[in-house]
């Protein structure tokens, strides 16, 4: 089962997002570049992220495996954020959206969405433990 991710208490994390960009064809960018606009919000509900500001996401990159399938090969990862775990509340769960723009697109991707499957849902969460 998908659980939040648990971080102590008064502890930096930085968090990796991976993402693709696609031509107008559909096809993937290879290889990958950074895409332009990457924000993310944080909620403490599943979906009402409306009121949440976004944060600005850092363009870096980090070569690692995807963790949650074993492709047999790394992925890279160009947006991380990097968060203190005593803005958050110890104990509630929190979810995550990332928000990307390719030069393909006329506006931002949300994802995971509201109707996205609920183990990805998941996936985007973590809590302080208290």
């Amino acid at each position: 089962l998908f659980e939040p991710a648990a971080f102590p208490a008064n502890t930096q994390v930085m968090m990796w997002f991976g993402g693709v960009d696609y031509t107008s064809d559909g096809e993937v960018v290879f290889p990958p570049v950074p895409l332009g606009y990457h924000k993310i919000r944080i909620a403490n509900h599943p979906f009402s992220f409306g009121n949440t500001p976004e944060l600005n996401m850092q363009s870096g990159f980090l070569m690692g495996p995807s963790p949650l399938f074993n492709l047999g090969f790394d992925l890279p990862y160009y947006h991380n954020i990097t968060i203190n775990t005593d803005d958050y509340e110890p104990g509630v769960v929190y979810y995550m959206r990332v928000y990307w723009q390719g030069a393909q697109q006329s506006q931002p991707t949300e994802f995971p969405q509201a109707d996205t499957q609920i183990f990805w849902i998941l996936h985007m969460s973590f809590t302080v433990e208290e």
